[in-house]
């Protein structure tokens, strides 16, 4: 009985010391959990702390997108007309260039055209050449012709000149000579005379 009271004490001994030991390292334990949690929440109020700091300037930089985006939507809105606009212009050069892509057309058929009558000009004015080239030999040759026969008819007008003065004086010596002959013969004679000289006229004149 003793022993088995001496034992029942010894046990509670032990277990209130187990108590102990076991609330000392649940304290312990609670202690290092709280560490850990107060060195997160710092370190959490720190983010925090520096979040509130950088507010302002992101506040700042909020506004200036702000005013960034509102620029943008203008530039926006002059990029659209300009659009427009050149969605017009372009309408325009497609019609501008259909019509000088028809003109351009009708110029290569005129082009066309025109190098043909060209090659038959060449061909003209190559033969032209060739007769122009002639005719100046003709004209040449003609030239001297002409000058031969200046110099010929003037030759010819000397002559004539001395021929009409030597019929002149003829004419006068026949005069004389029938003037004479009327004094001297009778009117028989003097017919034979002029038969005479008329023949000599004639065969002159010839």
């Amino acid at each position: 009985m003793r022993e088995k009271k001496s034992k029942t004490k010894k046990d509670s001994e032990l277990s209130h010391q187990d108590i102990i030991r076991h609330f000392d390292e649940k304290t312990e334990e609670t202690k290092r959990h709280f560490d850990i949690v107060a060195e997160d929440l710092t370190s959490k109020i720190q983010v925090v702390a520096e979040l509130a700091s950088s507010i302002p300037s992101i506040k700042e930089m909020v506004g200036k997108n702000s005013e960034d985006i509102e620029g943008l939507k203008m530039d926006m809105e002059v990029v659209k007309m300009d659009v427009g606009t050149l969605k017009t212009d372009v309408r325009t050069l497609k019609t501008d260039v259909g019509v000088l892509k028809t003109d351009v057309g009708s110029l290569k058929t005129d082009v066309g055209t025109l190098k043909t009558d060209v090659g038959v000009l060449k061909t003209d004015v190559g033969i032209l050449k060739t007769d122009v080239g002639t005719l100046k030999t003709d004209v040449g040759v003609l030239k001297t012709d002409v000058g031969s026969l200046k110099m010929n008819m003037e030759a010819v007008k000397i002559d004539v000149e001395a021929i009409k003065i030597d019929t002149g004086a003829m004419k006068m010596d026949i005069q004389l000579i029938k003037q004479n002959l009327k004094r001297k013969v009778d009117i028989e004679e003097f017919e034979m005379l002029e038969r005479r000289v008329a023949a000599l006229e004639s065969n002159r004149s010839k």
